[in-house]
């Protein structure tokens, strides 16, 4: 990001050095004066005023009629060209002195102005045919801003085209800059569905029009467009697209980056940067110039910009630091070009494709911190959702043994052919009466393993610990004895492993269970049956698994020819 900000301050530096080279060479050696009047003058009474101000600053060029005196020595160049700020205006009148003494004029209208268009916001009017001695008097009648009689001079065909080539290279890659991140803009917009994309890919339009209509380009595409359309078109287009920073900022920097206050100051400072794009046209309406409130709508903009990024930036916002990255470069072309529309000083106007360089900048770094924004907002979502899937865990899972918990269990979708199988630790009390609750819940986390590796292996659906020492399984199988053989298989390794794992034990750890086939529909009375089992297999000594409430030895005669002589399901254990 240095490197680019660096290289671009150096291609501005260079363009600007070019423009003053231009500017350098189709100088005369003597300055330009001006008169400017509300009243309207004829040529022989603007020559014979006393009024004229030579080396005049813009602001002396401010009025509803401007005359502009030409030296004669500028005129001494190979094919004179005219050139000028083609701001919005009714026209101009240009006259000389014959070799008669009477004054040679006529009048150069808005249309022949737009016709002669060259680069950036001006014309290149030919004075060829123009006779006579003496300086050049120029009228500039009713200008929208006094840049066009200030800015009249006169050079050579051959600088014109100089000056207008190396005008429409620039033009060309920056304008070429803006449409690519307008492009690029418009599928991340698409693609990402945030806000501040689209809100991107407005601003970024916008300016590709904007850039369009201030460097009349507009010619090429609409000929017969008139310099008063072509000056709302610019000065509407560059407001609104400012005016679109505040709700990109808004949804671009982190929520608790902004105040509600300043939230509420960058909401206002964009609307009224929004109602500038109005204000010419308005002013048309009234009859009256609104270019210098037009520009003073800018101004709570950059002030509200600069407390809200510092702000931010002190909150450790990184969106802020990403935005001032961006907006560096062209915050400071802004102001620059800021105060110079309001009349305090001049530049040649090659200095306005610092601008639009800079602008072109912008767009394309803030279509970056686009990306960046939403790559930051996934991953802050991924490690919402991380965080959220342990918390969903942990609610649904016992925290010492792993196994799901008894909320997870009653949520679980039951299938035919579930059994439902209870197991308890016998005599667990005693455990942990005697050995301590520590040995007690190793005990408990042996179990838990245990049965969560036979979930691993398919031999169990799934495993939970409901509480205490009592644990569920769920065991698929065609017949209940079917998975009463896989159930007791379990049971009958408890004492053996758990003696394994949990040394220092005086006596073999059992459990007894009871297994119930699940009913789907009321899957609340299969656990009632299965418990009752249970309770049958504790009351009948413990270390054993039932089956079959109706008979609490059914397995010691049906199961047992199955299980063979090496499996006892009826052991009783006093």
């Amino acid at each position: 990001m240095r490197r680019a900000v660096h290289y671009l301050l150096m291609m501005l530096a260079a363009t600007f050095l070019s423009g003053m080279a231009v500017d350098a060479r189709a100088a005369s050696g003597a300055a330009n004066c001006i008169l400017a009047t509300d009243d309207l003058l004829d040529s022989p009474e603007a020559a014979a005023s006393s009024n004229w101000v030579c080396d005049a600053a813009k602001l002396d060029a401010v009025g509803d009629h401007s005359w502009v005196r030409i030296p004669a020595e500028a005129l001494h160049v190979e094919e004179p060209v005219l050139i000028g700020d083609a701001m919005a205006s009714s026209g101009l009148i240009i006259a000389r002195a014959t070799s008669d003494g009477r004054m040679a004029s006529r009048a150069v209208g808005s249309a022949a102005l737009a016709k002669n268009w060259t680069t950036g916001t001006r014309f290149a009017l030919p004075l060829d045919s123009l006779g006579g001695t003496g300086p050049l008097f120029v009228r500039v009648d009713r200008p929208l801003g006094p840049d066009l009689a200030h800015g009249l001079k006169v050079v050579s065909t051959e600088a014109a085209e100089r000056d207008r080539t190396g005008s429409l290279v620039l033009l060309g890659v920056v304008l070429g800059m803006l449409i690519l991140t307008a492009i690029v803009s418009g599928f991340m917009a698409i693609a990402l569905r945030r806000w501040f994309a689209a809100v991107h890919f407005a601003f970024s339009a916008l300016l590709v029009i904007y850039v369009t209509t201030a460097g009349s380009l507009i010619f090429l595409i609409a000929p017969g467009i008139s310099l008063w359309t072509r000056s709302v078109i610019s000065y509407a287009t560059l407001a609104w697209a400012i005016a679109l920073l505040a709700p990109f900022a808004l949804t671009f920097f982190e929520r608790d980056a902004i105040t509600p206050a300043m939230r509420r100051v960058a909401i206002a400072c964009g609307l009224l940067v929004f109602a500038g794009g109005f204000l010419l046209p308005l002013g048309a309406l009234l009859g009256v110039s609104m270019r210098a409130a037009y520009n003073l709508c800018f101004i709570p903009g950059s002030i509200a910009t600069l407390v809200i990024t510092t702000s931010a930036w002190r909150k450790g916002s990184e969106a802020a630091r990403v935005f001032v990255m961006a907006w560096s470069v062209p915050f400071v072309f802004s102001i620059e070009r800021l105060v110079r529309n309001l009349g305090l000083y001049s530049l040649p106007p090659i200095a306005d494709f610092g601008f639009y360089l800079s602008l072109a900048f912008e767009a394309a770094a803030l279509m970056a911190a686009v990306g960046w924004r939403v790559k930051a907002l996934r991953e802050e979502r991924d490690a919402a959702l991380a965080v959220s899937d342990d918390l969903a865990r942990e609610a649904r899972h016992d925290a010492l043994t792993g196994l799901g918990n008894r909320r997870d269990y009653d949520a679980r979708v039951w299938q035919a052919g579930d059994m439902l199988g209870l197991i308890d630790i016998d005599r667990f009390k005693s455990v942990n009466d005697t050995y301590g609750h520590a040995t007690g819940d190793r005990v408990l986390e042996w179990l838990g393993d245990m049965l969560r590796r036979e979930v691993a292996t398919g031999s169990f659906v799934g495993a939970w610990r409901l509480g205490g020492e009592e644990f569920a399984v769920v065991v698929r199988a065609a017949s209940v004895e079917l998975a009463a053989l896989e159930l007791d298989r379990v049971r009958r390794g408890i004492p053996l492993a758990i003696d394994n794992e949990v040394p220092g034990l005086d006596e073999p750890i059992t459990a007894s269970a009871g297994l119930a086939k699940v009913d789907p529909a009321d899957p609340k009375a299969s656990y009632r049956e299965a418990d009752l089992l249970l309770y049958n297999a504790k009351r009948s000594g413990r270390d054993q698994l039932c089956f079959d409430r109706r008979d609490p030895l059914r397995e010691t005669r049906d199961a047992a020819p199955l299980l063979g002589p090496q499996l006892n399901l009826s052991r009783k254990v006093s």
